[in-house]
């Protein structure tokens, strides 16, 4: 997969989830996931339902076949966190308590979930 091809994908999904309108936060999930089933069009699965995690993905030698990928986070294009937290912490970036993906999660509203995805959907590349 081609890195600009990784984020279009990305800021489609994230900006489709902010249109959505949800009943409560427990189908806020389940569609969050059936729609990461729709952006899926091949029949392969997409690492972690992540189109970042996929465009990132390294196999890992002598691993089951189960487990044989995985992410590569230093290859992430996407600016999760500021600059200068993520050169002090190792580990995924959209994971970090200051990730806007992580405020998403923990969000206790809809306005506040589909708020946080339009943000994370226009989240900036980082420059290398």
């Amino acid at each position: 997969m081609k890195k600009a091809t990784a984020i279009n994908r990305y800021r489609e999904h994230w900006f489709r989830i902010s249109q959505m309108s949800f009943h409560n936060l427990v189908s806020t999930t389940a569609q969050y996931f059936d729609l990461k089933k729709w952006l899926v069009k091949s029949k392969k699965s997409i690492l972690h339902s992540c189109w970042l995690c996929e465009f990132t993905k390294e196999r890992i030698p002598l691993a089951p076949k189960y487990m044989d990928w995985e992410q590569n986070c230093e290859k992430c294009p996407i600016q999760w966190i500021p600059i200068e937290i993520a050169k002090t912490c190792d580990g995924c970036f959209c994971e970090h308590p200051l990730s806007p993906y992580e405020k998403w999660k923990d969000a206790e509203t809809q306005k506040e979930r589909q708020k946080l995805a339009k943000k994370i959907s226009l989240l900036p590349e980082l420059k290398k």
